[in-house]
């Protein structure tokens, strides 16, 4: 059982490491969760202008953080507002060099670690306190669930 008591595997923080594993000059990468399934062109997503923002995501089944189920539930605390999207970390695309620059690793270990009751999908609940209203949003095609699957989402 892992050390914070949940069912995750503790392997699941190695996607926040990533940018750390490729080598400096690399500026991006794309992480998708190991139960994923590409049916378009890839490259259309390798491609995606992430204005500016460190990471993009697609908004998670629960939609905000004051969901019950998962989401933030102290986002009070934070002073995130309610209704901020909460996004899904089954597929992240990653400006390395600021991911880097910014330790997002080391404070999405933090966050968890200081709020282990109220993470319900631990590197997902800290990434989206760190990133709170403050990725970009992916089209929902890129991570869906299979129960929601749509032949016309192709």
């Amino acid at each position: 059982m892992p050390a914070d008591h949940s069912s995750f595997p503790l392997n699941i923080y190695a996607r926040l490491f990533i940018p750390y594993f490729v080598p400096g000059h690399i500026e991006k990468v794309l992480y998708m969760d190991v139960d994923m399934l590409v049916l378009k062109d890839i490259s259309k997503l390798w491609k995606t202008n992430l204005q500016n923002r460190m990471v993009a995501g697609v908004v998670d089944r629960i939609k905000v953080v004051s969901c019950i189920w998962g989401g933030i539930p102290n986002y009070k605390e934070f002073e995130i507002p309610p209704q901020t999207k909460y996004f899904n970390s089954g597929l992240l695309l990653i400006d390395t060099f600021k991911w880097r620059d910014l330790h997002i690793a080391e404070r999405v270990m933090q966050c968890v670690s200081r709020n282990k009751k109220y993470a319900s999908f631990l590197d997902q609940y800290g990434l989206n306190v760190i990133f709170a209203n403050q990725w970009f949003e992916l089209d929902p095609r890129w991570n869906t669930y299979a129960i929601f699957f749509k032949k016309n989402l192709l």
